[in-house]
């Protein structure tokens, strides 16, 4: 189930501290692709919020 950005941010907050991590496959082998100096992209589609942009903002900040 698809949940809203509010009840997410809600239910984590019950939970400090908390580290948000992305995954997934594609996301995954771009990574690993990337740490072995491979030139890499992925084609995602994402909505214009927070977490969007962190996920954008890990992959880019490793290498993808």
């Amino acid at each position: 189930k698809i949940i809203n950005l509010d009840f997410y941010n809600k239910l984590l907050a019950k939970f400090k501290p908390t580290t948000t991590s992305f995954g997934g496959s594609a996301s995954n082998t771009a990574y690993v692709l990337s740490s072995l100096n491979g030139k890499v992209g992925i084609y995602v589609a994402l909505s214009d919020e927070d977490l969007a942009h962190q996920f954008i903002k890990n992959l880019t900040d490793k290498g993808v």
